[in-house]
């Protein structure tokens, strides 16, 4: 191959993860999932689904988890941190790295940028979703953005099922 057509080939491959998500996939699992398994299987393992609970392993950056026979790594490796202030309001700015790993290979990898302004009402939260530096694709493509669902779908369901108590005794506060 030319240096062109590689320089395509690789422009088509980051507009195919872009199309598909992945990023927002990943950056799902891992901020409103992943990374708070570690407390949750102490403090309430309920809220993790049993498909991958017993799975589980937390090493430093990285998160490993098993889906059927397939073994999955997490890595988030937070970067350097920013400071502005502008005007009242002051912003902090990470950035970040997300690596996923499947069998041990590397199969994608982004940047991020997430930032908190705090001004005098409330503080903001953005997030910026990077350059995508790696993707080879394989049916992880379609099985992490399934097990986000799951995942977001069982917690649904534990905290429907714990609330139907308060929600009765709310129900019959205002006669309904």
């Amino acid at each position: 191959m030319e240096a062109d057509e590689i320089r395509a080939a690789i422009a088509a491959r980051k507009r195919r993860a872009s199309d598909l998500k992945l990023r927002e996939s990943l950056w799902t699992l891992y901020s409103s999932h992943l990374k708070y398994f570690q407390d949750q299987l102490i403090k309430d393992h309920e809220l993790i689904a049993p498909e991958i609970k017993d799975t589980l392993v937390f090493s430093g950056q990285d998160i490993q988890f098993c889906l059927a026979t397939t073994l999955y790594r997490l890595r988030y490796s937070r970067g350097r941190e920013e400071r502005d202030r502008w005007g009242g309001d002051n912003t902090v700015s990470t950035h970040a790295l997300v690596n996923l790993y499947v069998e041990d290979n590397e199969v994608f990898a982004f940047s991020l940028r997430t930032s908190v302004t705090y001004t005098p009402e409330m503080p903001l939260f953005d997030t910026y979703m990077g350059e995508i530096s790696c993707f080879i694709e394989g049916p992880w493509v379609k099985e992490i953005p399934a097990l986000v669902k799951r995942l977001a779908e069982h917690k649904k369901a534990v905290w429907d099922r714990r609330n139907t108590p308060r929600l009765n005794a709310e129900m019959k506060n205002f006669g309904l």
